[in-house]
């Protein structure tokens, strides 16, 4: 991490990503954060991390198959609950962890139908 800003923060550019040799990102107290770019090369893709990137990748190719409207209910649904989410995030949560009952609440609580009655889970 760099503790101290550099003359392109100081001149009101915003870096993110990455830059360089760096890949640059900002936490939530705004405080810039890199780390070098090859961090993770040459570390061996262990089973558990490739089944993990299934899980997501899996979760945002059924986001993709969702209709305009089926992404809307989810977007209008944490919307009207002031969730501090997207909808996006709410179905790979859903997707990722498997959690009905919450999806079932969100549903109660804002009156937009997520799932198909049917549905047995992801």
């Amino acid at each position: 991490m760099l503790g101290k800003p550099d003359l392109a923060m100081i001149a009101g550019f915003s870096i993110t990503g990455d830059f360089g040799p760096y890949t640059w990102y900002t936490r939530a107290n705004g405080a810039k954060v890199a780390f070098p770019r090859n961090y993770l090369d040459g570390k061996e893709a262990t089973p558990a991390r490739v089944a993990q990137r299934d899980k997501w990748r899996a979760a945002a190719t059924d986001w993709n198959r969702l209709t305009s409207a089926e992404r809307a209910r989810w977007a209008n649904a944490v919307r009207k609950l002031s969730l501090p989410i997207t909808g996006y995030n709410l179905w790979v949560y859903w997707h990722v962890q498997k959690d009905d009952a919450t999806v079932h609440t969100i549903e109660n609580q804002s009156g937009f139908q997520l799932l198909p009655p049917s549905y047995e889970g992801p």
